[in-house]
């Protein structure tokens, strides 16, 4: 019973895990090597607002601050991005989410309630849409 009891649990974990994972793994077999790498550094260039919302590091990491239009035009969704490269495949991870308003000049964090997460509803919702548009293109680029 014990036993059974503890695979049930360590089912549940992964698949909450699943659930509230904010991780991407790509593997590329058309671009490797610094080929692959000037690529993402390219794509994270042309979608910065400006230099000071990246930074690339030789050891295969840049880190991204990664600033998306919502519905308001006063407001904006942002979070950190950051790539971990390897040779034939790169590992994203989201991170931190942040609504900056405009109008007021300041950053808030952006907290999910587990019902938005559940539900994929509100922010969450915009916050996942976000992180699609950025897979496909990231996608797009290696393949």
């Amino acid at each position: 019973m014990r036993s059974k009891l503890k695979y049930l649990f360590i089912l549940l974990f992964l698949f909450v895990n699943n659930l509230f994972s904010e991780q991407k793994i790509f593997l590329s077999s058309n671009l490797t090597g610094d080929d692959l790498r000037k690529e993402i550094i390219n794509w994270v260039k042309a979608t910065s607002i400006n230099e000071e919302n990246y930074k690339i590091l030789d050891n295969g990491y840049i880190y991204f601050f990664y600033v998306s239009n919502i519905d308001d035009k006063n407001k904006f969704l942002c979070f950190d991005i950051t790539f971990n490269l390897q040779y034939d495949k790169f590992i994203v991870d989201f991170s931190n989410p942040k609504i900056f308003d405009k109008e007021k000049n300041e950053t808030k964090d952006l907290e999910f309630s587990t019902l938005s997460k559940l539900t994929k509803t509100g922010m969450f919702k915009s916050y996942n849409e976000e992180i699609d548009k950025i897979v496909e293109e990231l996608e797009n680029i290696i393949n």
